[in-house]
């Protein structure tokens, strides 16, 4: 048995967010014969279950990792293997601190996405995932259990958002880690929630050998889980630092069936 984690964003997705018949077919063949399908994304749970639902990937042997891998699901028996949050004191002090560089910064509810000001960034985030945002200063009184994880957003620069980082970096060591699903996105979880802890946490879980995991990615964020998976992929199409770190390179892109390309060499060869 083997385990195939990949992210979804240029890498499981094409440029027009959709999953490609050939793609579709690939992952269920590997499926139905036994092996485990990971979709490791930094994207919100009920983001991700819309795909999972519109793709009819609820089934044995399916699973999400989303918010960087501080939430870890079952699709067939819809329940939540793992959790790992961020306090909300140490949300708040993400939030403050943002507002006073001003910048954007959001968490997440079971069901919305909050931001203490509406922004572009905002605006944009919510068209991205399908989800819908409450702006209120107050965040924590929209939610029910502290979150997994913030983002602090800037259109103007990554060099903004590395600042911001640096910053705060001495606080942010022994509470949360950090990394950039793109240029314009800063994310914070809990310091032992990365993609690449939820390739080991189920690669344990389900007593598959890490050298039997395969992790596919093409963004920095992808990087933990490349490193850590047996056998760590970057896309054609991802950032020349991903495929430092990569054992291999695809020869196609997300548009051209990729995942087909890695199911076929590393799964089910």
């Amino acid at each position: 048995m083997k385990i195939l984690f990949t992210d979804l964003d240029g890498t499981l997705l094409t440029d027009d967010k959709r999953i490609s018949d050939t793609d579709l077919a690939s992952i269920r063949e590997m499926t139905k014969k036994g092996h485990r399908f990971v979709i490791a994304s930094g994207r919100p749970l009920p983001s991700v279950l819309k795909l999972v639902k519109e793709y009819d990937l609820i089934a044995p042997n399916f699973y999400v990792s989303c918010f960087n891998g501080s939430l870890i699901y079952d699709c067939y028996r819809q329940e939540m293997i793992r959790e790992i949050t961020v306090s909300y004191e140490d949300a708040a002090y993400i939030f403050d601190k943002a507002r006073k560089e001003g910048l954007h910064v959001h968490t997440y509810s079971d069901t919305h996405v909050i931001a203490d000001h509406d922004t572009e960034e905002f605006r944009y985030y919510l068209d991205h995932i399908h989800m819908p945002g409450i702006v209120d200063p107050d965040f924590a009184k929209h939610m029910t259990h502290e979150p997994c994880k913030l983002i602090v957003m800037s259109f103007e620069s990554r060099a903004r958002l590395q600042a911001f980082q640096k910053e705060n970096e001495a606080w942010e060591l022994p509470r949360l880690s950090h990394t950039y699903s793109c240029d314009h996105m800063l994310e914070y979880t809990a310091k032992d929630a990365s993609k690449g802890a939820s390739v080991l946490s189920l690669c344990e879980l389900f007593s598959i050998p890490v050298s039997d995991a395969v992790a596919v990615g093409d963004e920095e964020n992808d990087i933990s889980m490349i490193e850590a998976a047996g056998v760590g992929v970057a896309m054609q199409n991802a950032s020349e630092a991903v495929k430092a770190h990569a054992d291999y390179v695809t020869a196609a892109d997300n548009d051209h069936d990729a995942i087909t390309e890695v199911i076929r060499k590393f799964i089910l060869n």
